[in-house]
C-alpha cells in the first residue's frame, strides 16, 4: 500500500513535471510567434511610411514646381510690361529728338 502511494506520488510528480515542460514550451512558442508577428507588423508599417513619404514628397515637389512656374510667368509678364513701357518712352523721346532736328535743320 505504501509502495502504491509512493508510486502514485512519483507518477503525479512526473506528470506535473511534464505539464510544466509542456507549458514552458507552449509559452516559448507563443513568444516566438508574437515576436514574428510584431516584426512583420513593423516591416509593414515601415513600408507604408516609406510609400506615404514618397507620395508626399512627390506632391510637394509638384506644388513647388507649379509655384515656381507661376512666379516665373508673373515675372515674364512684369518684364514684358516694363519693356513695352520703356519702349514707349524711348519712342516718344526719339520722336521729340527727330522733331527738334527737323525744326533746327528744316
Amino acid at each position: 500500500m505504501i509502495e502504491t502511494v509512493i508510486r502514485e506520488v512519483r507518477e503525479a510528480e512526473a506528470r506535473a513535471e511534464q505539464m510544466q515542460k509542456d507549458a514552458y514550451q507552449r509559452g516559448k512558442e507563443i513568444v516566438l510567434k508574437a515576436e514574428a508577428e510584431a516584426d512583420a507588423q513593423k516591416k509593414s508599417t515601415v513600408k507604408e511610411c516609406k510609400e506615404e513619404r514618397k507620395t508626399l514628397l512627390q506632391d510637394a515637389r509638384k506644388k513647388a514646381l507649379d509655384k515656381a512656374q507661376s512666379i516665373l510667368k508673373k515675372g515674364v509678364e512684369n518684364a514684358t510690361a516694363m519693356t513695352e513701357e520703356k519702349n514707349s518712352v524711348i519712342e516718344d523721346t526719339a520722336n521729340e529728338v527727330v522733331d527738334m532736328l527737323l525744326q533746327k535743320y528744316a
